[in-house]
């Protein structure tokens, strides 16, 4: 069975949507959880990324 690499984000503000991008851009996971507070904020800017979700 292969490792699957998993990260989790609590907190979508200007830091965590960094390290979101810097997780994604650099293949460090293949899943990615994201979190925060604001939920209606967190909705609006979910988003998905196939070098991710291969």
């Amino acid at each position: 069975m292969a490792t699957v690499r998993r990260v989790g984000i609590v907190g979508v503000g200007n830091v965590g949507k960094a390290a979101a991008f810097a997780v994604i851009h650099d293949n460090v996971a293949d899943e990615l959880y994201l979190s925060d507070i604001d939920t209606n904020g967190a909705k609006a800017r979910r988003w998905t990324s196939p070098t991710v979700l291969n």
